[in-house]
């Protein structure tokens, strides 16, 4: 369905409009202020439902406005009080739909897609108004939001397990076949005891000296003092029972195989401690690297949901996808494509999602050259589609030319190119 009629009267900024277009490329011109925006909002008003149209649709200084669009199959009038809007919605016969918001809704594709304005968005925006054009229900974003954080998360878990590995392959091991460290506590309580033992035998030799020095010393006194003799004797007597008493020295211990003992034992010990190190540091290495790999599924997971999300989805465009927030022509991104395949693309996004109602709206035609315009022309002919574009014209020999809210004058349409 195209349409073959539009009448708006008080709408915006116009008066009293019938339009009755002919041709695939409908051009709505004339001078910035005359009323071109309010044709091609018009439009969008009477199919779109009521929550498209703006605060003040009704033209200042008038009480109540009209649309009407004959669609051949179907007439669709909207009328605007200060009170709000109805909509009417007849068919061949003169018969009203019940419901008519509903029945239109089932008809009309995205008519608030711009194929111009999509062209210039900027990446982002196309990606998002792709996503509402396809209906792709699942969130994109949070699973590559997701993905994005699993990223950065593997790459250090990776960088963790790789230095793990670097210190574990540095730590050297002399001694793999010592099971257990060796008791140096028990070597150094055994060296206390020997040294403890040793130190009481030098005592008795120094004690056993004194004694014997006294002894002389005695002994020649004994000659000297002879009064003093029977106490000296009986010193004598008391110092030859001390000496006698006195055994044969014990034989010192040797401590030097226990000081090496001890020192092999540190060694070893220390080897031991490097090698649980080693197996400990391979341990939380594989550790990580189980982490990585858990994150590399979950991201491979994700990845299998875009897939299949974006395989189901109902693309407008063949060889259209969407990756990593952008729009992909054929794996390219849509904003390093040519302009001329951007727009052609985009208008050709346009048409697939209007496939009943075969209206297309373009403002802002005046951005757009000769070789612009005969893409769209050639397009719309092509694809059989009734493209209305507004463009800023102020020499009155182009379209339908609009001055102060009303039709001036109706040129006949340029023929196609193609």
């Amino acid at each position: 369905m195209k349409i073959v009629e539009f009448t708006a009267e008080n709408v915006k900024k116009l008066k009293v409009v019938q339009i009755k277009p002919t041709g695939d490329l409908v051009q709505v011109t004339g001078r910035n202020g005359s009323g071109k925006s309010s044709v091609l909002d018009a439009i969008y008003w009477a199919l779109g439902g009521k929550d498209e149209i703006q605060a003040r649709p009704i033209r200042d200084g008038a009480e109540r406005a009209s649309i009407r669009l004959d669609l051949g199959e179907i007439i669709v009038e909207r009328k605007f009080t200060p009170n709000g809007t109805t909509l009417i919605v007849e068919n061949g016969d003169g018969a009203r739909y019940p419901s008519p918001q509903a029945m239109l809704d089932k008809l009309i594709g995205t008519l608030s897609f711009d194929p111009l304005a999509f062209a210039h968005k900027k990446p982002r925006d196309q990606y998002e108004e792709i996503k509402r054009v396809a209906k792709i229900d699942i969130d994109l974003d949070a699973l590559e939001g997701q993905n994005k954080a699993d990223f950065d998360r593997r790459r250090e878990k990776n960088r963790e397990a790789k230095e793990l590995r670097i210190r574990a392959d540095s730590i050297k091991v002399q001694f793999p076949e010592l099971a257990e460290p060796i008791d140096t506590n028990a070597l150094v309580r055994q060296l206390e005891d020997a040294g403890m033992h040793n130190a009481a035998i030098q005592t008795e030799q120094m004690r056993r000296k004194q004694l014997t020095e006294q002894l002389a010393s005695n002994a020649k006194r004994v000659k000297d003092l002879e009064r003093q003799l029977a106490e000296a004797l009986e010193v004598a007597n008391q110092l030859e029972q001390q000496v006698a008493a006195f055994t044969t020295p014990a034989k010192p211990i040797d401590v030097t195989g226990i000081r090496e003992a001890i020192a092999g034992a540190q060694a070893k010990n220390d080897d031991v401690r490097r090698r649980e190190e080693r197996q400990n540091t391979i341990a939380r290495a594989e550790a990580i690297e189980a982490e990585a790999a858990a994150l590399t599924e979950r991201i491979n997971s994700r990845d299998k949901q875009k897939a299949i999300a974006l395989e189901s989805a109902t693309m407008p465009v063949p060889g259209l996808t969407l990756d990593d927030g952008r729009v992909l022509l054929n794996g390219i991104p849509f904003d390093q494509c040519s302009s001329a395949e951007q727009l052609r693309t985009s208008v050709a996004i346009a048409m697939a999602a209007n496939p009943k109602i075969r209206v297309i709206r373009i403002k802002d035609g005046s951005l757009l050259d000769d070789d612009g315009l005969r893409v769209i022309q050639e397009l719309a002919a092509g694809q059989d589609y009734q493209v209305w574009i507004e463009r800023v014209d102020s020499s009155g020999k182009i379209g339908i030319v609009m001055e102060d809210g009303a039709v001036r004058a109706v040129n006949e349409p340029a023929e196609s190119a193609a």
